[in-house]
Parts: C-alpha cells; sequence; structure tokens
C-alpha cells in the first residue's frame, strides 16, 4: 500500500481523533485544580466524643425563619348559563320512557365434581385395603 492510500483510508479515523483531543483539551482547560477541591469549606465543624468532660456546647444563632407567603385569591368561576346546565328541556326529560329494571339474576350451584380416587397400587401392601 502506498502512503496515499493509507491517507485516504484513514481520514475519517484522523479527523476524529483530532476533534476529540481538541474536545478533551477544552475540557480539560476549564476543570479547576485539584488542589481548589481540596480545601475544606468554612462553615460549622462537627465532632463527637464520649468524655462528658469534653462536652462544651457553643449555641448557634437560631436560624431566621422566613413568613410564609400570602395566599392568593382565587378567581371566581363565570356563572353558566342555564340552557347549558339541562340542555334537553323539561319536555324531553319528562317525555322520556323509564327504564324497566333488570330481573334479578339467578345464581346456579356448580356441580358437584366427582371424586377423585388413586388408580395405582399401593407398593406396599395395606391391610386396611385388603379387606
Amino acid at each position: 500500500m502506498t502512503l496515499a492510500k493509507i491517507i485516504d483510508r484513514y481520514r475519517f479515523l484522523a479527523g476524529a481523533l483530532a476533534g476529540s483531543a481538541a474536545l478533551h483539551a477544552a475540557v480539560m482547560v476549564n476543570v479547576p485544580t485539584q488542589v481548589d477541591s481540596i480545601s475544606e469549606p468554612e462553615g460549622a465543624q462537627y465532632s463527637a466524643t464520649l468524655d462528658p468532660a469534653a462536652q462544651a456546647v457553643d449555641a448557634a444563632p437560631a436560624p431566621v425563619v422566613k413568613p410564609a407567603p400570602r395566599p392568593r385569591a382565587r378567581r371566581a368561576l363565570p356563572m353558566l348559563a342555564p340552557e347549558l346546565l339541562n340542555p334537553l328541556g323539561e319536555e324531553v326529560i319528562a317525555a322520556a320512557p323509564l327504564e324497566t329494571p333488570l330481573p334479578e339474576p339467578q345464581l346456579i350451584a356448580p356441580e358437584p365434581k366427582p371424586e377423585v380416587i388413586a388408580l395405582a397400587q399401593p407398593a406396599v401392601p395395606v391391610k386396611a385395603l385388603e379387606a
């Protein structure tokens, strides 16, 4: 294979590799150094001990409680027109036939299944079965 064929064959691979290297370099430039992440944050520190003499309690200030926001007044729903509440009208409802009640369903008990008897002979003779 000639050099021109190799370059032609792997040009997409070389472009992807160069693009990946450029992207990783840009990301690594914006990542903070590890020294910044190791430094201890300032604030409350907690410790535990079983020594009763070492139980010095510093009174922490009570947190400030924000008052709850006032509830907003809800808008009243618009009143529906009476023709929308009953679109059929009284005459149509009065003229509609009443539904006849359905007959009570009759419950039928299932047929009892016959008793299943073992058909195999016992391996050991049983005196109760011999009689």
